[in-house]
């Protein structure tokens, strides 16, 4: 019966005070709310076991080419045979490989990604139709027709959910496909870069169903899943792996040489799909949690401060026989009423916050789709908010039921702060300005990051070349495919205002599969104990060295003589004719290329005809790749149109289409953007991070703020005695304003000083996310002490100004 007096009391306590309430639950329900919408990120991509039956036993295999300082260079179907009958503590592999389409079908074509499987794919991964099937073993065989299994996703956004698309073809412009099953929804994580649109027999690709991919033990391009066996651990089969690849070397040691360093890794496949975001996610998660621990110590000072102003109601509470634990119960269930609703505040933020989380979480794993408010964030939520409750009833507990009769004795006029308590209030406000400290440090070092990475110079023109992606279909450039790049350069060309025009096979810094090689000098014997540096390849057409403004520093750019009749040619960027050839001008030089473990297409013996400045190519952080240019005409098919514009390119977007859809109508054109837009798009993590950051520091700061100035005011309230004769002696307005002001800054100092100690553990967790910026940053630090003490002062300029109004006679004679 008491409880449920108590409850009633505590339901009708918003009520009584909606002011407090009200800042009570706003205060709380943006701290809970940041922690629930950054751990409903967390629990979906991190926490969240996969979709798949025993996915604790799955994993992926890694073949690192470690001399070669290359992670992962893949496998070549030989060895996957022969790991399925060496290793027996892995009781399935599973081939993987991630491959692209033109898809001709069902109205505009569109560029749809695919995974090439066999049919114990699905069965490890536990993927099901929905109607139709998967694939079968004989979907393997010699000569088996092409087949396809849509994902749901993939058969409602194009196919419109369409029941009769069983046995109707799928047009991949070199193959016809026969659809002959849909999956069940849900998430698939099949390659850790994205997510497919449907699955196929290798018969749908004539590369993979070659004599090249089934008999040559070095090209080595397809991705491995295995599942362990019941009792076996990641050590032993890595162990086991390791020592059938003992075996392939001494029998096969032309295919493995020791100058690879050839070792295989073993990683179970959750951590694979979210270990980019791992580090970025606890540091997010960390950062909400300051800006609740700051949000709880603005609520509890809030509640000290309430509870001061109820002294004389406790005080007849413990006067008539309510006991400290009695009371403290009653404390608990209003704080508790209060957090509930602060929670619930919280939950519609959280709510409101998810997409945008998706978005930001999908920059380091596609893991977006099990991102949402279950059972498991609402139950996190719930221990929150009551362990928020249970600290908070604490608060107005430090004075026990005896001392709060004696104060009724002593007439509740009186009672004003105690010194534990006004100790308790200030140590409550350093905290808060701690905390803001260490998530201003940490936004800073963030923002300067960004600016860093903004003022780097790719060595070409971003804001007058626009890209336009044109995918082709085939691997290598046939007559189709150059007759396509020519009438590009001589068609956009032609629109009024464009300089140069030019293709490559991808746009700089855009999103890409870039894959390494390794390159040889004629005459210069490798040393096999020496550790290489992979470099990067693109396929260019000429004009692309003038399109991107890029100088020749020695020899000369491609021409329309480099065709595949004439002699192989490359040109090599500074930095990798700097590696292989030192100070002397290698213009002339023959050198040759393979691909990771020494695969190569026929003779790729090339001449040297020039040297190019460096640029930027994958990464706007990374400086000195090592990239080597081949034509089009004696590589690879060319996919990007780069075109240089007098001024800004974007008018002319449509002139360009309508020019490329005349020339290929079945080829899909995507992603038309400057290479400004490009940068900007590559930096959005960075930039997101910062973003981020910057909003949990500036909530952290605001509340701080807040805290700074309802300590102060509560302050002159229980000095009005002392201010009014201090006034009463002729100190001057100016002083008494002063007195408070430096009250604020003596605790901002203090809270910098903490706060120091918490930015220097923080930016040891930053140092990989930085940019051309020390974790240290002398200027970053002093920046945003400056900016705290700040605000702290500004802060405690509102109590200032109302000290300096008290009334002498007034406050005397009320005494």
């Amino acid at each position: 019966m008491d409880f449920l007096r108590s409850l009633k009391v505590a339901l009708r306590s918003p009520l009584r005070e909606p002011v407090f309430a009200l800042a009570f639950i706003a205060t709380l329900g943006l701290g809970i709310g940041a922690n629930t919408a950054i751990f409903s990120v967390v629990n979906g991509v991190l926490l969240t076991e996969l979709p798949y039956p025993e996915s604790h036993r799955i994993v992926y295999l890694e073949q690192a080419a470690k001399k070669r300082g290359m992670d992962n260079i893949n496998f070549s179907f030989p060895e996957i045979a022969d790991y399925r009958e060496q290793v027996s503590s892995l009781d399935e592999i599973v081939e993987f490989g991630d491959w692209t389409f033109n898809v001709l079908e069902r109205g505009e074509p569109h560029r749809a990604t695919a995974g090439l499987v066999t049919s114990n794919f699905f069965d490890v991964l536990g993927m099901r139709p929905l109607f139709g099937r998967t694939l079968r073993p004989e979907d393997r065989s010699e000569g088996a027709a092409p087949v396809a299994v849509l994902t749901y996703e993939y058969w409602q956004r194009v196919f419109a959910g369409d029941e009769g698309v069983l046995g109707q073809p799928l047009n991949l412009t070199s193959k016809i496909a026969t659809i002959v099953g849909v999956l069940e929804p849900g998430a698939h994580y099949a390659s850790s870069a994205r997510n497919q649109d449907f699955y196929a027999n290798y018969s749908t690709n004539d590369h993979y169903s070659s004599a090249t991919m089934e008999d040559d033990r070095k090209h080595r391009m397809t991705d491995v899943f295995a599942r362990l066996a019941p009792d076996a651990t990641l050590e032993e089969a890595k162990a086991d792996l390791n020592r059938a690849l003992s075996n392939l070397k001494r029998d096969y040691p032309d295919d493995y040489p020791e100058a690879l360093g050839l070792a295989i890794e073993v990683t179970p496949w959750k951590e694979r799909l979210v270990g980019r975001a791992r580090t970025t996610l606890t540091l997010l998660l960390g950062a909400a949690a300051f800006v609740l621990v700051i949000a709880c110590a603005n609520v509890a000072n809030l509640t000290l401060a309430r509870a001061l102003r109820r002294d004389k109601e406790l005080a007849v509470r413990a006067a008539m026989g309510a006991g400290s634990a009695r009371l403290r119960f009653h404390l608990f269930l209003e704080s508790l009423v209060l957090s509930l609703f602060g929670a619930g505040a919280g939950l519609l933020l959280a709510r409101g916050l998810l997409d945008a989380l998706r978005a930001y979480t999908a920059r380091f794993t596609h893991r977006t789709g099990e991102i949402a408010i279950d059972g498991g964030v609402l139950a996190f939520t719930l221990v929150v908010a009551v362990a928020t409750a249970v600290a908070l009833s604490l608060v107005p507990g430090l004075v026990p039921a005896k001392r709060l009769a004696s104060t009724l004795a002593a007439g509740a006029s009186r009672a004003t702060a105690s010194g534990a308590r006004r100790v308790l209030q200030r140590a409550l406000v350093v905290s808060q300005l701690a905390v803001s400290f260490v998530l201003l440090v940490g936004a800073g070092l963030l923002v300067r990051t960004l600016w860093n990475l903004h003022a780097v110079d790719p060595g070409y023109d971003l804001e007058q070349v626009l890209s336009v992606e044109t995918p082709a279909f085939g691997a290598f450039p046939g007559e189709e495919s150059l007759r396509f790049s020519r009438g590009a350069v001589d068609g956009i060309g032609a629109i009024p205002s464009v300089e140069a025009v030019a293709l490559t096979q991808t746009a700089p810094l855009a999103e890409g599969q870039r894959i390494p090689i390794e390159i040889t000098v004629e005459g210069v014997a490798a040393d096999p104990q020496e550790t290489t540096v992979p470099a990067l390849f693109e396929t260019v057409t000429p004009g692309y060295f003038d399109t991107l403004g890029v100088e020749m520093v020695h020899g000369r750019a491609f021409g329309d003589g480099d065709d595949g009749e004439g002699d192989r040619v490359a040109i090599l960027n500074q930095s990798a004719a700097r590696h292989y050839f030192g100070d002397s001008v290698p213009v002339g030089r023959r050198i040759s290329y393979a691909f990771p473990g020494g695969f190569a297409f026929g003779d790729n013996t090339l001449r040297l005809v020039g040297v190019a400045a460096d640029t930027r190519l994958s990464s706007i952080d990374q400086a000195g790749q090592h990239v080597l240019y081949l034509p089009e005409a004696q590589s690879f098919p060319a996919q990007t149109v780069l075109i240089r514009t007098q001024g800004d390119p974007r008018p002319i977007t449509p002139q360009v289409i309508e020019t490329l859809r005349a020339l290929d109508p079945n080829r899909p054109l995507e992603h038309v953007f400057t290479l400004a837009e490009v940068r900007d798009e590559s930096l959005a993590p960075q930039r997101l991070n910062a973003m981020l950051f910057m909003i949990f520091a500036a909530l952290a700061l605001v509340i701080a703020a807040v805290g700074v100035a309802a300590v102060l005011m509560f302050t002159v309230q229980a000095r009005r005695r002392e201010l009014g004769i201090r006034a009463a002696l002729g100190a001057a307005p100016g002083r008494l304003l002063t007195l408070v002001v430096r009250d604020g800054g003596a605790m901002a100092v203090i809270g910098l000083a903490i706060g120091c100690a918490g930015a220097l553990a923080l930016t040891r967790f930053l140092q990989r996310l930085l940019y051309e910026v020390q974790p240290l940053d002398a200027v970053t630090f002093f920046a945003v002490g400056l900016v705290l003490l700040l605000v702290a002062v500004g802060a405690s300029l509102i109590p200032g100004r109302l000290a300096t109004r008290t009334a002498p006679a007034e406050v005397l004679y009320s005494d």
